[in-house]
């Protein structure tokens, strides 16, 4: 009876932890278990839900089996992953190369927090190609059986490449390996030149690090140059390198004839004939029978010297052909010189010593500096009006300003042209075009040298200003106002009667009417056609009530009573109260602010705190002064909700509470021994849950009881564990490890519980493992809840 008794409740506790993914052979074996009798145990009086089930906390799982699907098929083959198919959090695995790749292996990793189906974390290792056959061109490295080298003849930096020739699978993972990077060693070629000036026939085919010389050739001359070709060469279409080579032609046939300009002196040196001038150049160039065939024959050209000429005077142009005089230095002869005179009706000194250069090669070579020629005087021009003629000088005529000047212009066609300026017509001031707001009647004539009064014309205000009409003022317009009064209006007459809607008048001033809200503002409005204002008021506007207050969602309609508030004026307010009879408290006001002229706005007001009764008692929930808690064991925060019903009923609840347990707890076997002084060895589990996640902010440790059939504890703790800061994000079942040592089992021991103690106590339920009395085969069951009689 006492063994059937034990299986009911441990049914019982099993299935109170509802989300325990049990297999399906544990589920066989349960269904056997539950046809047994039951035997109640004591009632706890709490609710299966607030004991939180371990299916709602995501598990600490291996990570998927490691895939190099990012990797070419060629690739991939390289890697043996076989070890990385299930690797558990916190563990690693190896990553290896496949035979025939050779090299050392490297680790994956899989986070010890891992609670998905993610791959673990690695780095592929270097895996080299298996070795190759022998090739031409390759030697094994100082003789050695590993590591590869050019062959003499040939340069490079061998590297071994490799496919899959199989289907990389273990029993068909050929590989095919070669080597490549080492190229024959090749001559240079000889660089491509003008045949009949360089000669490199001595840098034919110039295998790689040798040297030759780059010659001119005859009858050219200059220093050699040593071209080379560089070392360890394997590019056929390279070209040796060396300095650049000039070389000059000095000796030619002399040109028959001599071309004019040019003679030869005794020694053999060419010079500019008589009658010429410069220096002489003799150039060897290539003739027209430059090339081998035809004998790289060369020519001589001779430049460098021009003949003397003389200089002629002319070239003159604009002004300069109307003022200065050179025909005393028509044909200067090289070396001669000449005098430049001005020509009427300019007059100046002549310039002396103008010269042609004895070897003068340009005709427009004349060395002259100009006279300074000045126009001493015209005949008068005819008199424009404004200018009169007295006995000695030119002046302005009556009403006209200035003074009278003649000038005598000389035009392009070398013709004198008199003119006279400097004389203006004066003008008496007239009134600017102004607004109404000046007075400037003293200002319709002013003439000049005179001023006039500038002021403000009624009903403007202000100062007054000085207009000034200049001496000799020859624009109407003229009249010089520095700065122009300021002209105001202060005031004006109040509007008549009828008074604009919405506005009245007190002795104290204007104000908005009854029903208006607003601050007046009176405003003297320019009227420019009669250059006057009237009064203008603005600033009041019709008051507005507030809209109705909305209550937007069924929960606030229920809970609040708004009937007051459908139509409140502004300055007025109404009362929000609780919705009786479900709900008590004191209302508040809805206010519309005074003076509200604004269509639609919405009532200021705050909720008032309308309350539900309390709910029934239940377990996990204590009721103080400060209002519900949690009872002692629990953990979370309390929390009263008035949940709304049909109707706007009102159904009270409590939540927020939960009873804390370890997410799982390993199984014992072969870690749990007994013996005659009791059990030892160590207990390893995960971190408590509450509210479907892990939760430790209100655990200070973990204890371990022996515990009766229905998960009661029995006497004191055999081991505590306390809590770890170490963040846990998922539900890992070696979290903790709980060290047991010769624990003696008391009278009426059915297994183990690991409670969660709390901030204010020991939780009411734990996780229960069984331990029967061969202590053979122990089973891990779910919470026990310390009531297998209301579940069975």
């Amino acid at each position: 009876a006492a063994a059937a008794a034990a299986a009911a409740c441990l049914v019982v506790a099993a299935a109170s932890d509802a989300a325990m993914s049990l297999s399906s052979a544990r589920l066989s074996a349960m269904r056997r278990l539950q046809a047994a009798p039951s035997v109640a145990c004591p009632e706890s009086g709490y609710e299966a839900g607030q004991v939180t089930a371990q299916a709602a906390v995501p598990m600490c799982m291996a990570c998927s089996a490691l895939s190099l699907a990012a990797l070419s098929a060629a690739e991939a083959c390289r890697y043996n992953v076989s070890e990385c198919a299930a690797v558990a959090p916190g563990k690693t695995c190896r990553v290896r190369c496949r035979p025939p790749f050779t090299g050392v292996a490297s680790n994956a990793s899989c986070p010890a927090g891992n609670y998905y189906q993610a791959q673990p974390l690695y780095s592929l290792p270097t895996c080299a190609c298996p070795e190759p056959s022998v090739s031409a061109g390759y030697v094994r490295a100082g003789g050695h059986s590993s590591g590869w080298e050019c062959a003499p003849g040939y340069h490079g930096t061998p590297t071994i490449m490799c496919e899959a020739a199989g289907t990389c699978t273990a029993t068909d993972n050929e590989v095919s390996s070669w080597l490549v990077g080492c190229k024959p060693l090749v001559p240079c070629i000889a660089p491509v030149v003008d045949p009949c000036r360089y000669d490199v026939s001595a840098c034919l085919s110039l295998q790689p690090g040798q040297t030759c010389q780059v010659r001119c050739r005859p009858p050219l001359s200059g220093n050699p140059r040593t071209a080379k070709c560089i070392h360890m060469n394997t590019d056929p279409d390279r070209k040796l390198e060396y300095p650049s080579l000039n070389c000059r032609l000095e000796q030619c046939p002399d040109p028959r004839p001599w071309p004019p300009g040019y003679s030869k002196s005794a020694s053999g040196t060419w010079k500019c004939a008589d009658g010429y001038t410069g220096t002489a150049v003799n150039r060897c160039v290539p003739g027209t029978n430059w090339s081998p065939e035809l004998g790289c024959g060369a020519v001589s050209v001779l430049e460098g010297c021009l003949p003397i000429v003389p200089c002629t005077g002319g070239g003159l142009t604009g002004i300069d052909a109307c003022t200065y005089e050179l025909s005393s230095c028509q044909n200067l002869a090289p070396g001669a010189t000449c005098e430049v005179f001005c020509k009427s009706p300019f007059v100046g000194t002549p310039t002396a010593n103008n010269f042609c250069p004895a070897t003068n090669t340009n005709k427009q070579g004349l060395q002259w500096t100009k006279p300074q020629c000045i126009f001493q005087d015209c005949d008068d021009p005819k008199l424009p009006p404004g200018y009169i003629k007295t006995d000695t000088d030119l002046q302005c005529a009556t009403s006209y300003s200035g003074f009278a000047r003649k000038q005598c212009r000389v035009t392009d066609a070398c013709e004198v042209e008199p003119t006279v300026t400097g004389c203006v017509q004066v003008f008496p001031c007239t009134a600017p075009n102004t607004d109404c707001s000046f007075d400037v009647s003293d200002c319709v004539s002013v003439q000049p040298g005179s001023t006039c009064r500038i002021g403000c014309k009624a009903p403007f205000s202000g100062g007054t200003t000085i207009g000034n009409c200049l001496s000799g003022n020859t624009d109407r317009f003229g009249l010089s106002v520095s700065n122009w009064p300021t002209c105001t209006v202060n005031t004006c007459t109040d509007p008549v009667l009828p008074w604009p809607v919405g506005y009245t008048k007190s002795l104290s001033g204007w104000l908005c009417a009854s029903g208006y809200a607003g601050t007046v503002a009176k405003t003297c409005r320019r009227q420019e056609a009669k250059c006057s204002f009237e009064s203008v008021l603005s600033g009041c506007f019709v008051e507005q009530p507030c809209a109705p207050l909305n209550l937007t969602t069924e929960a606030e309609r229920c809970r609040y009573n708004v009937s007051k508030c459908r139509w409140v004026n502004a300055g007025s307010s109404c009362q929000v109260g609780c919705r009786a009879p479900f709900y008590v408290g004191s209302p508040t006001p809805a206010e519309c602010p005074t003076g509200n002229t604004k269509v639609g706005r919405e009532l200021v007001w705050s909720p008032p705190k309308c309350d539900c009764p309390d709910p029934p008692a239940r377990k996990g929930y204590n009721k103080t002064a400060d209002g519900w808690m949690c009872a002692s064991g629990f953990a979370g925060s309390a929390r009263k909700m008035c949940n709304v019903g049909p109707g706007c009923s009102v159904e009270p609840s409590l939540v927020g509470c939960s009873v804390p347990v370890p997410c799982e707890v390993e199984r014992v076997e072969h870690v749990l021994q007994r013996d005659q002084r009791g059990f030892s060895g160590t207990l390893r589990f995960g971190p408590a849950v509450l509210d479907a996640a892990i939760r430790e902010g209100q655990v200070l440790e973990y204890r371990v009881y022996f515990a009766d059939r229905c998960g009661q504890p029995l006497g004191s703790a055999i081991a505590t564990v306390p809590r770890t800061t170490t963040a846990k994000p998922c539900c890992q079942s070696n979290a903790y490890s709980a060290s047991i040592r010769d624990a003696v089992p008391p009278l009426g021991m059915e297994g183990l519980i690991v409670v969660v103690h709390t901030t204010t106590g020991d939780s009411p339920s734990g996780r229960f493992l069984s331990l029967n009395s061969t202590y053979s085969s122990p089973v891990r069951v779910g919470l026990s809840s310390a009531s297998c009689a209301r579940f069975a």
